[in-house]
This record gives C-alpha cells, structure tokens and sequence, in this order.
C-alpha cells in the first residue's frame, strides 16, 4: 500500500473536514490508511462534537503500536478476524476465539467491537456481553471478497446514521457485505438501494 495522498492528510483538513461534517452528518469512519496520530485526533474530535465514531484498524498494527488511548475515542472498532489477530496477538479460528480477541480490544478502551467472520457473519461485543450474529441471508456463489470489509463498515455507519440501533445496522452490514462478493469488482459489486428494496 503506497501512502501518497493518506500521508499528506493534516490536522487542519481533518478541522476543515469536521467543521463541515458537524452541520449533517452523525457518523465519523476512520482507518490506518492515514497516519494513526491523525486517525486518533479525529475521533478524538468527532466524539467531542457528540458524532459517533468507527474504526476500521485497516491496515492492522499491534495495540501496543497505536497512540496511547487511542481506543478510547473509538465508539465501535471493526477489524475483520485477521486485523484482529495483528491487533491483539490472539489466534482467532472461530467465534469463540474471537469473543476473546473481542475482550482485549474492550480493555483497550473500544465501547463496541465488532470483528467479521465473512460468510460466518460477525461477533459483536458492548458492556459484558459478547453475541454472535449471523448473516440472515447465505451468500448463493462467492465471485469476489475484495472490498467487501469496506462495504460492511460503510453498510454499518449509513444506518446508524439513518438512526438504525447497531444490531439492527449490523444485520444491514451483513446482508450487503453477503451480496457484494457475489459478482466482480468492488464499488461495482455493492448492491444499489434500488436492488435492496
């Protein structure tokens, strides 16, 4: 992965950026395509201005390599299980080593995590309480995975944004990460509203 322009990224676009953002929107995403001390400075900022923050740990470094707290500005943390290996050093081969893997980014300071499992769905983890949710719909032929982590973190902040509780947002994330694998591309093979409806 080349940084080009994710590099270039300032403190005072991520300000231009909020200031902006504030005025519309409820939901903040970030990732590790851009510096982590700027990904934590923005959630840093979007949680002061009451927007709901999401982080995708994408590319995915150990814990102990992010900003000290930085988990503490995430409202919901959404590794798929290979991040969350490279996140907490735990070996993740099913959703009960996730829900441990869930435990230590809890620890850490992450309110909600979430770490997908593809077509297994996910295990979502808040207050002491770790579940499993399964996609409602099983995937009919998978043609092409890429992109579909970013399909369900996109999936997920539209609803919650649309007001959605994350359960609910969840179920949403699963079924249109499903249907994107099901043909070639990546943006392409995301499902139109209109094809949902």
């Amino acid at each position: 992965l080349s940084n080009g322009a994710n590099f270039a990224i300032t403190k005072e676009m991520v300000n231009e950026s909020l200031k902006l953002a504030t005025q519309s929107c409820k939901v903040f995403v970030t990732q590790l395509e851009i510096v982590p001390e700027l990904a934590h400075y923005g959630m840093k900022k979007a949680q002061a201005a009451g927007l709901t923050t999401l982080f995708n740990p994408a590319p995915a470094v150990p814990l102990k390599e992010l900003p000290k707290d930085m988990l503490k500005s995430v409202d919901i943390i959404i590794p798929n299980e290979t991040e969350a290996e490279v996140l907490t050093g735990c070996t993740i081969k099913n959703a009960v080593d996730a829900g441990l893997a869930v435990s230590k980014l809890r620890e850490a300071g992450a309110k909600n995590v979430i770490i997908t499992l593809g077509s297994e769905g996910c295990v979502y983890g808040y207050a002491n309480t770790v579940r499993r949710i399964k996609p409602q719909r099983k995937v009919e032929k998978v043609v092409d995975t890429t992109g579909a982590g970013d399909c369900f973190v996109g999936t997920l902040a539209y609803f919650l944004s649309c007001g959605y509780s994350i359960v609910e947002s969840i179920h949403f994330a699963n079924d249109i990460a499903g249907r994107s694998v099901e043909s070639f591309g990546i943006q392409s093979a995301y499902p139109s509203r209109d094809q949902l409806i």
